[in-house]
């Protein structure tokens, strides 16, 4: 209930409901990162669950229509890596560790030999969000703007 993914999908239903852009932007944004995460987990442990699939791609879907309909305000990658370790910290307060939901607590299983400290784990997952969320903030502009020119067009 915890995971980032499912926070993504609240703050785009959210940003639809309440109109605000930057909020279905940010779940967006998470999402992208989430499914890429969500693609190494399906792909290690073969545990596939309708209910996430509806979570990872039907949100998705939902958040980029929200994107071509209300825009994705400039800096939205900031807001998206800033709110990422606050709900990290979060996680650790309130879900056990054994779960290590959003990655809070420690390295995850398999990857204790290219990491073998927390600290520098954390360093590559907020590197790895920040050019995930720089890009694709980037690529839903080209998109904005080509179908914008495409309408104009039309």
């Amino acid at each position: 209930m915890y995971w980032a993914c499912n926070l993504s999908s609240i703050l785009i239903g959210l940003g639809w409901i309440l109109k605000m852009p930057r909020l279905n932007a940010v779940g967006v944004q998470w999402l992208v990162l989430g499914n890429i995460l969500w693609g190494i987990y399906l792909y290690t442990t073969g545990l596939f669950e309708f209910t996430s699939f509806l979570i990872h791609v039907g949100s998705l879907i939902i958040g980029i229509i929200g994107v071509f309909r209300m825009g994705i305000p400039k800096y939205t990658w900031l807001k998206a890596i800033i709110l990422l370790p606050v709900i990290q910290l979060i996680t650790r307060y309130i879900s056990p560790e054994s779960e290590n939901i959003n990655l809070a607590f420690h390295v995850e299983k398999g990857w204790e030999n290219i990491f073998p400290s927390y600290f520098w784990y954390e360093v590559m997952l907020l590197s790895n969000a920040l050019v995930c969320f720089l890009i694709s903030e980037m690529v839903l502009r080209k998109l904005l703007k080509f179908r914008n020119i495409k309408n104009n067009f039309l």
